[in-house]
């Protein structure tokens, strides 16, 4: 008998001194003891000893992952889809550049042949070569900004 008593005190000797208790005043003030809350204030839980696992706190820690690695999931899967829409955007342009580059291309080409027709035209042919040469500047101009 006398051992299991000793044995239940030294076993229960740990679980006391480990034993914290968070005190709350009624200002807010919080405070921290170990086995009674100092006068005016109220004790509001019992903390766990150090290192050790309380289930509460380790299935709202695993919900928090949980959640955190959905959000990350989330995060990244709208970062992938705006760096797509970017690639889109990039590619259009490119390629709305390019088709601007070509057009103006070939409309300088227009205005070079009008201005060598309207050169080498004869007489009874210049007014109407000097027309065809202006509508090509004027379509240039129209199309991609400075005059040529």
């Amino acid at each position: 008998m006398r051992i299991l008593v000793l044995f239940s005190a030294l076993a229960l000797a740990p679980i006391a001194q480990a034993q914290t208790l968070r005190c709350e005043s009624a200002d807010g003030k919080v405070t921290y003891a170990q086995n009674n809350c100092p006068p005016g204030t109220q004790p509001a839980r019992v903390l766990p000893p150090p290192g050790q696992v309380v289930p509460e706190e380790q299935r709202a820690a695993g919900q928090r992952a949980r959640s955190d690695a959905k959000a990350l999931e989330r995060i990244e899967r709208e970062r992938a889809a705006e760096q797509a829409q970017a690639a889109r955007a990039q590619k259009s342009d490119r390629l709305r550049a390019e088709a601007r580059a070509r057009t103006c291309k070939r409309l300088a080409l227009r205005v070079k042949q009008a201005k060598d027709d309207a050169d080498a035209a004869p007489l009874n042919r210049a007014a109407e070569a000097k027309r065809r040469l202006k509508k090509a500047r004027e379509n240039y101009e129209l199309e991609c900004g400075a005059p040529q």
